[in-house]
């Protein structure tokens, strides 16, 4: 097999740095109606408070029941939430 003479090349500069920003991710205000009664307005606001290990527990915990087992076992909770261990024996 003959590998191509021709090389790929990139060039990085600031432009290519990615900005984070909400225009991606869509709205994040949500107008829930009822049929009988007042209507809701959902927002992230009740997000600010919140110390960062808090969404990421719920979503990992999510993934644990619903992604990460087969239906006929048990979720594997004893490893949720212990860091591996060092493998200097720290």
């Amino acid at each position: 097999m003959e590998l191509p003479e021709e090389r790929r090349t990139a060039d990085f500069n600031a432009d290519s740095v990615p900005e984070s920003t909400p225009d991606p991710v869509g709205p994040s205000i949500t107008k829930n109606g009822r049929i009988i009664g007042e209507g809701v307005e959902l927002t992230l606001e009740h997000l600010g408070d919140m110390r960062l290990p808090t969404p990421l527990f719920h979503l990992v915990k999510r993934l644990i029941y619903t992604k990460w087992r087969d239906t006929s076992e048990d979720p594997k909770l004893h490893l949720f939430g212990y860091p591996p261990r060092c493998r200097s024996g720290l």
